[in-house]
Protein backbone atom coordinates (compact mmCIF):
# COMPACT_ATOMS: atom_id res chain seq x y z
CA UNK A 1 0.00 0.00 0.00
CA UNK A 2 2.79 2.14 0.87
CA UNK A 3 4.61 1.73 -2.74
CA UNK A 4 1.42 3.46 -4.96
CA UNK A 5 1.18 5.56 -2.16
CA UNK A 6 4.77 7.02 -2.67
CA UNK A 7 3.80 6.83 -6.64
CA UNK A 8 0.67 9.01 -5.99
CA UNK A 9 2.84 11.20 -4.04
CA UNK A 10 5.98 11.30 -6.34
CA UNK A 11 3.38 12.47 -9.50
CA UNK A 12 1.36 14.94 -7.66
CA UNK A 13 5.22 16.48 -6.35
CA UNK A 14 6.28 16.55 -9.91
CA UNK A 15 2.58 18.18 -11.21
CA UNK A 16 3.53 21.17 -8.47
CA UNK A 17 6.77 21.64 -9.96
CA UNK A 18 5.77 21.48 -13.56
CA UNK A 19 3.19 24.01 -12.69
CA UNK A 20 6.05 26.44 -11.70
CA UNK A 21 6.68 26.67 -15.24
CA UNK A 22 4.41 26.73 -18.74
CA UNK A 23 5.77 23.14 -19.83
CA UNK A 24 2.80 22.18 -21.49
CA UNK A 25 1.79 24.75 -23.56
CA UNK A 26 5.38 26.87 -23.99
CA UNK A 27 6.15 27.33 -27.49
CA UNK A 28 9.91 25.65 -27.96
CA UNK A 29 10.79 29.04 -30.33
CA UNK A 30 9.88 31.43 -27.68
CA UNK A 31 12.42 29.97 -24.89
CA UNK A 32 15.76 32.58 -25.06
CA UNK A 33 18.50 30.34 -25.35
CA UNK A 34 21.35 32.70 -26.86
CA UNK A 35 24.81 31.64 -27.62
CA UNK A 36 25.42 34.68 -25.09
CA UNK A 37 23.33 33.03 -22.16
CA UNK A 38 24.61 29.74 -23.08
CA UNK A 39 28.35 30.84 -22.25
CA UNK A 40 27.41 33.11 -19.52
CA UNK A 41 24.93 31.10 -17.38
CA UNK A 42 23.65 28.15 -18.94
CA UNK A 43 26.47 25.89 -19.12
CA UNK A 44 28.17 26.63 -16.38
CA UNK A 45 25.10 25.66 -14.21
CA UNK A 46 24.58 22.65 -16.25
CA UNK A 47 29.06 21.69 -15.80
CA UNK A 48 28.17 22.48 -11.94
CA UNK A 49 24.93 20.00 -11.98
CA UNK A 50 27.30 17.45 -13.64
CA UNK A 51 29.80 17.93 -11.40
CA UNK A 52 27.99 17.31 -8.37
CA UNK A 53 26.15 14.49 -9.58
CA UNK A 54 29.31 12.48 -9.88
CA UNK A 55 30.69 13.96 -6.51
CA UNK A 56 27.42 12.48 -5.03
CA UNK A 57 27.64 9.03 -6.74
CA UNK A 58 31.11 9.30 -5.20
CA UNK A 59 30.01 9.97 -1.74
CA UNK A 60 27.31 6.99 -1.91
CA UNK A 61 29.32 4.36 -3.63
CA UNK A 62 32.49 4.77 -2.19
CA UNK A 63 33.82 4.65 -5.68
CA UNK A 64 37.75 5.13 -6.72
CA UNK A 65 38.46 8.92 -8.14
CA UNK A 66 40.34 6.68 -10.89
CA UNK A 67 36.76 5.51 -12.79
CA UNK A 68 35.69 9.17 -13.22
CA UNK A 69 38.90 10.08 -14.66
CA UNK A 70 38.20 6.58 -16.91
CA UNK A 71 34.87 8.39 -18.17
CA UNK A 72 36.59 11.76 -19.12
CA UNK A 73 39.64 9.85 -20.76
CA UNK A 74 37.25 7.33 -22.86
CA UNK A 75 35.12 10.44 -23.81
CA UNK A 76 38.12 12.12 -25.21
CA UNK A 77 39.09 8.72 -27.00
CA UNK A 78 35.52 9.13 -28.86
CA UNK A 79 35.69 13.04 -29.93
CA UNK A 80 39.37 12.19 -30.90
CA UNK A 81 38.41 9.65 -33.38
CA UNK A 82 35.27 11.23 -34.85
CA UNK A 83 37.38 14.39 -35.78
CA UNK A 84 40.05 11.79 -37.26
CA UNK A 85 37.45 10.20 -39.38
CA UNK A 86 35.67 14.00 -40.33
CA UNK A 87 38.89 15.10 -41.29
CA UNK A 88 41.29 12.35 -42.62
CA UNK A 89 39.17 10.10 -44.29
CA UNK A 90 38.94 12.46 -48.22
CA UNK A 91 40.02 11.28 -51.02
CA UNK A 92 43.30 13.13 -51.59
CA UNK A 93 44.20 14.79 -48.57
CA UNK A 94 46.80 17.88 -48.99
CA UNK A 95 49.90 17.50 -47.52
CA UNK A 96 48.80 19.88 -44.79
CA UNK A 97 45.98 17.90 -43.72
CA UNK A 98 48.22 14.92 -43.78
CA UNK A 99 50.43 15.98 -41.04
CA UNK A 100 47.17 17.18 -39.09
CA UNK A 101 45.84 13.55 -39.64
CA UNK A 102 49.09 12.18 -38.08
CA UNK A 103 48.98 14.73 -35.04
CA UNK A 104 45.37 13.86 -34.60
CA UNK A 105 45.79 10.02 -34.77
CA UNK A 106 49.03 10.34 -32.05
CA UNK A 107 46.54 12.18 -29.81
CA UNK A 108 44.01 9.11 -30.51
CA UNK A 109 46.66 6.34 -29.52
CA UNK A 110 47.79 8.53 -26.60
CA UNK A 111 45.00 8.99 -24.91
CA UNK A 112 44.58 5.28 -25.94
CA UNK A 113 47.26 3.97 -23.43
CA UNK A 114 46.07 6.62 -20.78
CA UNK A 115 42.90 4.92 -20.70
CA UNK A 116 44.37 1.85 -19.90
CA UNK A 117 46.96 3.42 -17.16
CA UNK A 118 44.15 4.54 -15.66
CA UNK A 119 42.48 0.74 -15.59
CA UNK A 120 45.62 -0.90 -14.20
CA UNK A 121 45.47 1.88 -11.38
CA UNK A 122 41.83 1.03 -10.84
CA UNK A 123 42.82 -2.63 -10.63
CA UNK A 124 44.99 -2.14 -7.85
CA UNK A 125 42.36 0.21 -5.88
CA UNK A 126 39.78 -2.71 -6.51
CA UNK A 127 41.63 -4.90 -4.40
CA UNK A 128 42.28 -2.93 -1.50
CA UNK A 129 40.75 -3.32 2.01
CA UNK A 130 38.82 -0.82 1.56
CA UNK A 131 37.19 -1.88 -1.54
CA UNK A 132 36.80 -5.48 -0.05
CA UNK A 133 35.11 -4.06 3.36
CA UNK A 134 32.19 -2.95 1.38
CA UNK A 135 31.16 -6.20 1.33
CA UNK A 136 28.88 -5.94 -2.01
CA UNK A 137 30.38 -8.52 -3.67
CA UNK A 138 28.18 -9.34 -6.79
CA UNK A 139 28.27 -5.47 -7.97
CA UNK A 140 32.06 -5.75 -6.84
CA UNK A 141 32.16 -8.35 -9.67
CA UNK A 142 30.13 -7.25 -12.14
CA UNK A 143 32.10 -3.62 -11.71
CA UNK A 144 35.37 -5.91 -12.55
CA UNK A 145 34.00 -7.43 -15.24
CA UNK A 146 32.84 -3.85 -16.94
CA UNK A 147 36.25 -2.88 -16.16
CA UNK A 148 37.50 -6.33 -18.05
CA UNK A 149 35.42 -5.58 -21.36
CA UNK A 150 36.56 -2.03 -20.86
CA UNK A 151 40.17 -2.87 -21.31
CA UNK A 152 39.69 -5.43 -24.06
CA UNK A 153 38.57 -3.07 -26.46
CA UNK A 154 40.42 -0.60 -25.75
CA UNK A 155 43.62 -2.58 -26.49
CA UNK A 156 41.55 -4.02 -30.03
CA UNK A 157 41.40 -0.35 -30.70
CA UNK A 158 45.14 0.52 -30.39
CA UNK A 159 45.91 -2.76 -32.07
CA UNK A 160 44.06 -1.15 -35.54
CA UNK A 161 45.41 2.51 -34.91
CA UNK A 162 49.32 1.39 -34.05
CA UNK A 163 48.48 -0.92 -37.66
CA UNK A 164 47.78 2.48 -39.00
CA UNK A 165 50.58 4.56 -37.84
CA UNK A 166 53.10 1.67 -39.04
CA UNK A 167 52.12 1.66 -42.86
CA UNK A 168 51.29 5.78 -42.50
CA UNK A 169 53.13 6.98 -45.62
CA UNK A 170 53.69 3.84 -47.29
CA UNK A 171 52.07 2.34 -49.91
CA UNK A 172 50.11 -0.23 -47.98
CA UNK A 173 48.48 2.56 -46.57
CA UNK A 174 45.55 2.72 -48.61
CA UNK A 175 44.63 -0.74 -47.37
CA UNK A 176 43.63 1.06 -44.10
CA UNK A 177 39.88 2.23 -44.89
CA UNK A 178 37.35 3.80 -42.65
CA UNK A 179 36.66 1.15 -40.28
CA UNK A 180 33.04 1.83 -38.87
CA UNK A 181 33.87 -0.85 -35.98
CA UNK A 182 36.31 1.57 -34.24
CA UNK A 183 33.51 4.57 -33.12
CA UNK A 184 31.04 1.25 -32.24
CA UNK A 185 33.97 0.06 -30.02
CA UNK A 186 34.69 3.22 -28.41
CA UNK A 187 31.50 4.47 -27.68
CA UNK A 188 30.55 0.98 -26.10
CA UNK A 189 33.95 1.50 -24.03
CA UNK A 190 32.49 4.89 -22.97
CA UNK A 191 29.07 3.29 -22.23
CA UNK A 192 30.29 0.51 -20.06
CA UNK A 193 32.34 3.35 -18.24
CA UNK A 194 28.97 4.92 -17.55
CA UNK A 195 27.70 1.69 -16.18
CA UNK A 196 30.42 1.21 -13.85
CA UNK A 197 30.32 4.40 -12.76
CA UNK A 198 26.73 3.49 -10.94
CA UNK A 199 27.64 -0.09 -9.83
CA UNK A 200 28.26 0.44 -6.44
CA UNK A 201 25.54 2.18 -5.47
CA UNK A 202 23.05 0.29 -3.46
CA UNK A 203 20.37 -1.34 -5.21
CA UNK A 204 17.62 1.18 -3.95
CA UNK A 205 19.47 4.08 -5.20
CA UNK A 206 21.08 2.72 -8.13
CA UNK A 207 17.96 2.43 -10.87
CA UNK A 208 17.48 6.70 -10.08
CA UNK A 209 21.07 7.38 -10.72
CA UNK A 210 21.53 5.20 -13.70
CA UNK A 211 18.01 6.77 -15.14
CA UNK A 212 19.36 10.57 -14.37
CA UNK A 213 23.08 9.46 -15.70
CA UNK A 214 21.54 8.46 -19.04
CA UNK A 215 18.28 10.50 -19.64
CA UNK A 216 20.03 13.72 -18.21
CA UNK A 217 23.63 14.17 -17.22
CA UNK A 218 24.90 12.61 -20.27
CA UNK A 219 22.29 14.24 -23.42
CA UNK A 220 23.38 17.31 -21.91
CA UNK A 221 26.64 16.60 -21.59
CA UNK A 222 26.57 15.92 -25.51
CA UNK A 223 24.47 18.52 -26.53
CA UNK A 224 24.89 21.60 -24.59
CA UNK A 225 28.67 20.89 -22.70
CA UNK A 226 30.62 19.44 -25.58
CA UNK A 227 28.55 21.16 -27.73
CA UNK A 228 25.88 23.95 -28.42
CA UNK A 229 22.71 22.55 -29.78
CA UNK A 230 19.54 25.14 -28.72
CA UNK A 231 16.88 23.45 -30.72
CA UNK A 232 17.50 20.29 -29.12
CA UNK A 233 17.66 21.80 -26.07
CA UNK A 234 14.00 23.50 -26.69
CA UNK A 235 12.81 20.26 -27.56
CA UNK A 236 13.65 17.81 -25.16
CA UNK A 237 12.98 20.56 -22.52
CA UNK A 238 9.93 18.91 -20.78
CA UNK A 239 11.10 15.23 -21.31
CA UNK A 240 14.47 16.58 -19.43
CA UNK A 241 12.90 18.48 -16.87
CA UNK A 242 11.02 15.25 -15.84
CA UNK A 243 13.59 13.21 -15.53
CA UNK A 244 15.09 15.84 -13.77
CA UNK A 245 11.84 16.37 -11.15
CA UNK A 246 11.85 12.27 -11.31
CA UNK A 247 15.29 11.68 -9.51
CA UNK A 248 15.05 15.15 -7.11
CA UNK A 249 11.39 13.68 -5.74
CA UNK A 250 12.32 10.03 -5.74
CA UNK A 251 15.99 10.90 -3.49
CA UNK A 252 14.40 13.36 -1.36
CA UNK A 253 11.01 12.82 -0.88
CA UNK A 254 10.66 9.25 -1.20
CA UNK A 255 11.43 6.51 0.54
CA UNK A 256 14.98 6.14 0.78
CA UNK A 257 17.47 7.66 3.44
CA UNK A 258 20.55 9.06 2.51
CA UNK A 259 22.43 11.77 5.01
CA UNK A 260 21.41 15.54 5.19
CA UNK A 261 24.35 16.41 3.03
CA UNK A 262 23.37 14.75 -0.10
CA UNK A 263 20.04 15.88 0.16
CA UNK A 264 21.51 19.16 0.58
CA UNK A 265 23.70 18.45 -3.08
CA UNK A 266 20.14 17.63 -4.53
CA UNK A 267 18.80 20.96 -3.84
CA UNK A 268 22.05 23.04 -4.72
CA UNK A 269 21.66 20.70 -8.17
CA UNK A 270 17.76 21.43 -7.88
CA UNK A 271 18.20 24.86 -7.50
CA UNK A 272 20.61 25.51 -10.34
CA UNK A 273 18.04 23.92 -12.31
CA UNK A 274 15.25 26.09 -11.99
CA UNK A 275 17.31 29.09 -12.12
CA UNK A 276 17.98 27.79 -15.78
CA UNK A 277 14.67 27.52 -16.68
CA UNK A 278 13.76 30.69 -15.15
CA UNK A 279 16.69 32.58 -17.34
CA UNK A 280 15.22 30.64 -20.67
CA UNK A 281 11.38 31.40 -20.04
Amino acid sequence: MIKPLMIIFSLFWTSLVFAEYPYFNFKPEKLLITKERHRRYIKPQLRNIRTEFFHLAKKISFESDLIYKLREVNSKNRRLYQEYEQKCFKDIPSQEAQKECKSILNQTIKSLYASNQIIFKLRDDLISDFKIQHKNYNSYLKFSRYIDQIEIIIYTVISQLETKRLISNTSYENSFYKDKSIPLKLTKAYTLTNHSLTELLPKNIRPHFESLLFNFIIPLEEKMLQSFSPEWFRSRLGKLNLFWNTFNVNMTKGDITISRKNTNIIKIMHNRWNSILKLIF
